[in-house]
């Protein structure tokens, strides 16, 4: 492997590692927000569809996230 291509490879690991580390923060910060009574299981949940819809639409997911957005939601 190229110099070159070495730090390619340890550049988007990298970023992956962050977005990984970004997504898993904000998943926590809902869960601590809902632990201390902040927000509802109800609200919890919806932000937490809302993280995830926004890490698949990074992966390349965009079409399953619009079509799991057309499905109506039901939180008790």
């Amino acid at each position: 492997m190229s110099d070159q291509a070495f730090k390619i490879a340890i550049e988007r690991l990298e970023s992956s590692m962050q977005v990984r580390a970004q997504y898993r923060d904000q998943l926590q910060a809902i869960l601590r927000m809902q632990d201390r009574g902040f927000c509802s299981i109800e609200a919890a949940h919806a932000c937490v569809d809302s993280v995830l819809c926004d890490l698949l639409r990074d992966l390349g997911y965009e079409e399953v996230v619009d079509l799991y957005r057309q499905i109506p939601k039901w939180y008790a």
